[in-house]
């Protein structure tokens, strides 16, 4: 029996709480074979988010994947940044990823965890030109780096398999009205790569809004190290299984879902109080504390009650994609209104009677993402230096 071949993935991101759990799903699941990182603006500055892949890298145990410094700012447009959800640094950690403070005199007095010189995007058209296998691309932050990269590499394109990333929605935006933040931020970007004719899947907030940190899972993640793990709650309460609607509805169940979290929102969360855990070890706290952050941030200004991890969605993806449902449309930018710049136009019922560009992605398997992502936290916990010490 031939033993299956390992997908090369080159990951361009902006860690980001949900970027790092990213990072170490595509280190370390089997069939995924990670030749780089680069970086791009989004959650917070390039140079920051960069720092961030250094810290969750060593934090993993994950050696041998370069981080490259990419784009610093939107084609044509002012960065915009996302420090109400990723925060600030203080008190509470490190730009982009607050909850826990990662020992950087440890971490980069290592000469080997520096950001490798060559930018990102000319790291990334290096690496898919010269592999001996199509690479497929994963996108997890603004589309900057890689609409760049199409343009002046374009004889890159021939040796892309696909392009998988989050972003956009068929319905409700997050950080926009109509658009979703990671399109929003740079839509110019995303036109290039939604009209590059390369094969492209959408993992949009409908489906990464089903995949929740629920209270079950961080109380997982603290246990990490524990040999078996329930995954009974997984589900927030569903029992496993989920409303089945029409496509053409989801925008309505998701409309529905963000009035209660609206009214959910009138909950003083000061006066909230969490018991304090005991963990399994220094990696279980480390990734517990960012996701308990990334609760806290997404609580006060969404009213969820559960964050959403929406990038390792894609990861997923790749090694399991018969656990999404998908369907494939005709999807556009805005890129000329005020008020929906950004919005992703998903021309559910064909009424532009035009050639499908992209693979949207519907539905999760939630259950079986969270046991992939908590075999993968474990493996990475075995290998994490943070227990060692």
């Amino acid at each position: 029996m031939t033993a299956k071949k390992s997908i090369p993935v080159w990951l361009d991101c902006d860690p980001g709480h949900d970027d790092a759990f990213a990072i170490l799903l595509a280190a370390y699941s089997p069939g995924i074979h990670l030749l780089g990182i680069s970086i791009v603006h989004g959650n917070d500055s390039a140079e920051h988010c960069a720092q961030n892949a250094l810290r969750i890298l060593w934090a993993c145990g994950i050696k041998g994947v370069s981080v490259h410094g990419g784009i610093q700012r939107p084609l044509v447009r002012e960065p915009q940044f996302c420090p109400e959800i990723h925060g600030i640094t203080g008190k509470d950690g490190v730009a982009g990823m607050c909850g826990y403070h990662f020992p950087d005199e440890i971490i980069f007095s290592d000469p080997n965890n520096k950001v490798d010189e060559t930018h990102g995007v000319l790291a990334m058209a290096t690496a898919i030109k010269a592999s001996p296998e199509k690479v497929t691309v994963v996108l997890t932050g603004a589309q900057t780096n890689f609409a760049i990269a199409i343009r002046m590499f374009p004889e890159m394109k021939d040796n892309i398999e696909k392009v998988v990333f989050m972003g956009g929605a068929m319905g409700l935006g997050n950080t926009g009205t109509a658009a979703e933040f990671n399109i929003q931020i740079d839509p110019e970007a995303a036109a290039v790569v939604f009209h590059s004719g390369l094969p492209l899947v959408m993992v949009p907030l409908e489906v990464t809004h089903r995949v929740l940190v629920t209270n079950s899972i961080l109380e997982q993640l603290a246990n990490i190290d524990n040999e078996k793990l329930s995954l009974s709650q997984t589900m927030n309460g569903h029992g496993g299984k989920e409303e089945k609607l029409p496509h053409r509805h989801v925008e309505y169940k998701e409309i529905n879902n963000v009035v209660e979290r609206r009214k959910r929102m009138q909950i003083d969360m000061d006066e909230k109080t969490l018991k304090s855990p005991q963990f399994s070890s220094p990696f279980a706290e480390c990734c517990h504390q960012l996701l308990t952050f990334f609760q806290t941030s997404y609580s006060r200004e969404f009213g969820f009650e559960s964050p959403p991890l929406h990038d390792p969605c894609t990861i997923f993806y790749l090694t399991h994609p018969e656990s999404f449902r998908t369907l494939s449309l005709y999807v556009d930018i805005e890129t000329g209104s005020e008020k929906c710049l950004g919005r992703t136009l998903c021309d559910v019922n064909n009424l532009k009677k035009k050639k499908h560009n992209v693979e949207v992605c519907t539905n999760i398997d939630v259950d079986k993402f969270w046991k992939n992502m908590l075999h993968c936290v474990q493996l990475a916990s075995k290998c994490s230096p943070m227990n060692a010490q």
